[in-house]
């Protein structure tokens, strides 16, 4: 991790306004919530591996596709993605991804 993200992440975690945690829920869900909230997210992968991913096109087919993640640019790529609903699922098991794309298509058939 560069200094600049680093210096960002102890910018955001000193700034957690402190009210947040009077809550009755454990203290973990309420900074996990606080740091998504920040945009603060965890890759579903490591630089290097290979990411399978389930994307639909317009007109609701399903493709089982792979890439390797080999750079942040490539990374952030996928996640912008899933966000925008082109990738359904992602996993770097490619039997659970194999097995998603059977459901997806199985419930497409049957119309739910």
């Amino acid at each position: 991790m560069r200094n600049d993200e680093r210096d960002k992440l102890i910018d955001l975690i000193v700034s957690a306004d402190i009210s947040l945690f009077g809550t009755d829920k454990p203290f973990a869900e309420v900074y996990a919530d606080y740091l998504i909230a920040n945009n603060i997210i965890v890759p579903p992968c490591k630089i290097g591996e290979t990411l399978y991913l389930i994307q639909v096109d317009y007109r609701g087919n399903y493709s089982l596709n792979s890439c390797e993640v080999s750079s942040k640019i490539t990374m952030f790529s996928i996640l912008r993605a899933y966000e925008e609903k082109t990738i359904l699922f992602m996993s770097t098991d490619k039997k659970k991804a194999e097995k998603k794309i059977k459901e997806l298509e199985e419930k497409s058939r049957n119309g739910k």
